[in-house]
């Protein structure tokens, strides 16, 4: 079998722009990338139960189209359907809370209950109809952290242990998709304090375990070798193969606030894709989680950057330089530094379950909405219903416990170098302004890091009293350079997460 080079698309949260995204996925075999993961969530036209659907997500016509054109342009494409956790754009609807593990978590099924089994079912039967010619088929089952919330599943949990429950359950799936004549995936976050469990439990060996691993990088790699010199990276990946598993690497290459953190992501993937290689395993597939809200385009070089890692090929700031030239017809000296500051994630620790994200919103600041990151946990990254969200009183409440907790001296002495960063970032982006093609994601590029500037300069405001500047341009120029990359109301949900707060506290 081919080696898998593939990219994620998560289609949580916001809907890209359906017109670009059938371009996107014609793009992707000329940076190459060989496989589409495609995490469909409320976006796909479920039957049994409309009120799944978003008013954005695709019609069955639309679907059929983006599926033959993805398959056209030679990718192979791998649907995933939830089946355990992860499912609160399911059950937090009313008309599904009888399915939950807890009448408190949103987030998971009750595996023991046999119509949550059954809801299941007939969500992955109605995704394989569009599917019969993709021979793999993901079944999610990640983080499944609230097993035994209920008084059946806690005694079923108390007599066959974590891991087996959660085998005996997706198993179930497995065997379903075996018998349709599909090879299941399965994310293997269950195994990673006992990988050797996995002699024990009976998972079927047709199982591909798609190893995780968002924090790791060269740097680290070399850490963890000083520290456990007889370790070996990614030593589960070596189990899975020991114990007759074929694994898939999966990094993540968006993870960032607006874009990408630059050298983590870049990293993260090349450590992946050594391993993998190494291993001689299945291959890669880099993850791209709609929480990060990076639009599609701006997360373009990671995945060409997945395309050369993968198969042992290199990467440097003079091919980043090629790439941005080729990409937008203008030369870009400097960019990976520039891509380096605007990347940048900056969290503020405060005493909280996670810290705060001021430039200008990270999906970890969802904590204060739900008072807690166990309640964040069940109730899962952002509610149904994204106005309900109190965005503005998120923002002055981080502020207050910005002032109240954090070393307020050494936060303003960081918002000032960042802001001479983001600055001096612009600056290199400048030829963009006369990109000879791909105009639009040059606008958007322009756009993000304007934005990202005007947001740290917002908060030298309210923190010294320095003049924000003009907030106008920034604001509409970051509009209008979303709509040919995102459906409207996905562009007014992002614009209200990452504009409204910072208006409304200027002008309350």
């Amino acid at each position: 079998m081919k080696k898998i080079v593939g990219v994620h698309l998560d289609l949580k949260y916001q809907m890209p722009n359906k017109r670009y995204l059938t371009e996107w996925v014609q793009r992707l075999p000329g940076l190459g990338i060989n496989t589409l993961l495609l995490e469909y969530e409320d976006k796909f036209p479920y039957r049994a139960y409309p009120f799944l659907r978003d008013p954005e997500g695709f019609t069955e016509t639309e679907l059929h189209n983006f599926l033959s054109a993805a398959r056209a342009a030679g990718l192979h494409i791998i649907p995933l359907v939830q089946t355990c956790s992860h499912l609160e754009f399911a059950l937090a609807h009313a008309e599904l809370a009888n399915l939950r593990e807890a009448p408190d978590i949103p987030t998971q099924i009750c595996p023991r209950n046999p119509q949550a089994v059954a809801f299941v079912e007939t969500l992955i039967r109605e995704v394989l109809a569009f599917h019969q010619t993709d021979s793999m088929f993901h079944l999610g089952g990640d983080e499944a952290c609230h097993l035994g919330a209920c008084p059946t599943c806690k005694t079923w949990l108390q007599e066959r242990g974590r891991i087996q429950s959660w085998v005996e359950h997706e198993g179930h799936f497995a065997r379903m998709l075996l018998q349709a004549g599909k090879t299941p995936l399965l994310w293997d976050d269950v195994f990673w304090k006992e990988p050797n469990t996995l002699a024990t439990v009976a998972l079927p060996k047709e199982t591909v375990l798609v190893a995780w691993d968002y924090a790791l990088t060269p740097q680290k790699a070399a850490a963890r070798r000083r520290e456990q010199p007889d370790v070996e990276i990614l030593e589960r990946v070596d189990i899975y193969t020991r114990l007759g598993y074929r694994a898939i690497g999966a990094p993540c290459c968006n993870w960032g606030v607006l874009v990408p953190q630059h050298s983590h992501t870049l990293g993260n993937t090349q450590v992946m894709a050594e391993k993998i290689r190494a291993a001689d395993q299945a291959g890669l597939i880099n993850t791209t989680w709609a929480c990060f809200h990076v639009p599609l385009p701006v997360g373009l070089l990671q995945v060409a950057a997945t395309g050369r890692l993968c198969p042992g090929k290199t990467i440097t700031p003079a091919w980043e330089e090629e790439f941005w030239q080729k990409e937008f017809g203008v030369a870009v000296p400097g960019i990976s530094e520039a891509l380096e500051s605007l990347g940048e994630l900056w969290e503020i620790p405060v005493g909280l379950d996670r810290p705060l994200t001021m430039v200008p919103y990270g999906y970890m600041d969802m904590v204060l909405h739900y008072g807690s990151q166990a309640e964040r946990w069940k109730a899962g990254a952002y509610p149904l219903d994204f106005q309900t969200i109190d965005v503005d009183g998120l923002y002055r409440r981080k502020l207050a416990i910005l002032r109240e907790k954090a070393d307020v001296a050494g936060v303003i002495s960081r918002a000032r170098e960042l802001a001479e960063r983001y600055r001096r970032a612009l600056e290199v982006l400048a030829p963009l302004e006369h990109a000879t093609h791909r105009h639009d994601e040059a606008r958007l590029w322009l756009a993000l890091a304007r934005f990202k500037l005007l947001a740290v300069r917002v908060l030298l405001h309210h923190l010294t009293g320095a003049e924000p500047g003009n907030l106008d341009e920034p604001i509409t120029g970051l509009r209008a350079a979303l709509v040919p990359f995102l459906e409207p109301r996905s562009v007014e949900k992002l614009m209200r997460l990452w504009a409204q707060p910072l208006r409304a506290s200027l002008h309350p």
